[in-house]
């Protein structure tokens, strides 16, 4: 039974090469507006970032608690994190199924644009190390769990079409349990980036 549901779930796991290049594409064009929003802010709000950015880097080593504030930067990156993962699954059961993914990596690939543009411009050469620790870990994980989700919910939805389904599903039945154990797999990487994040940022804020 087990090895059935093992070999139901590696089966569902079915990348579309069209759909996997959109997608490629949604993240290149959010981190090109955050790029361009960076640039593009007053002068007194990027001031304003930079000293935050300043303050945010330097947390795990001369904030007050350190352990319990990069803790409480963990959990938060993980719950966010997570609910976007959630959301694309989710998407798999109703008719947004191609959009909500979509938006989800423009909206990560703004924060990665904007947050690079503003390491770069504040910290010069150090900051090319500082995206190298604090950023580049965590989304060697979490950007493929996003595209995988992706993948799996057009999938699934291609799947459902038959049904006529309207909306959500609202019941579950054993056809769904390889996409749940796929997600359940991805949700553990989701987690796995952010601690990675978590212990590679001490070693970035040292750089600044």
């Amino acid at each position: 039974m087990k090895k059935n549901i093992f070999a139901n779930t590696i089966q569902s796991l079915s990348l579309s090469r069209e759909y996997t290049t959109f997608l490629f594409f949604a993240l290149i064009f959010g981190i090109s507006t955050g790029v361009f929003f960076e640039v593009l802010m007053s002068t007194d709000m990027k001031a304003d970032m930079q000293y935050y950015l300043q303050n945010l880097l330097l947390t795990p080593l001369e904030g007050e608690a350190p352990a319990a504030s990069s803790f409480a930067a963990l959990i938060g990156s993980v719950i966010l994190n997570l609910l976007a993962l959630a959301l694309i699954a989710l998407s798999g059961y109703t008719r947004f199924t191609y959009p909500v993914p979509c938006a989800m990596v423009i909206i990560k690939g703004l924060s990665l644009g904007y947050c690079c543009a503003l390491i770069l411009e504040t910290l010069d050469l150090k900051g090319a190390l500082v995206i190298a620790l604090s950023l580049f870990p965590q989304n060697t994980l979490l950007l493929p769990a996003f595209f995988l989700s992706a993948n799996l919910a057009v999938a699934k939805a291609a799947s459902s079409r038959h049904k006529k389904n309207k909306g959500m599903v609202r019941s579950f039945n054993a056809s769904d349990a390889p996409y749940l154990y796929a997600h359940v797999f991805l949700g553990l990487l989701v987690v796995a980036s952010c601690l990675l994040q978590s212990l590679f940022l001490p070693l970035a804020s040292r750089l600044v």
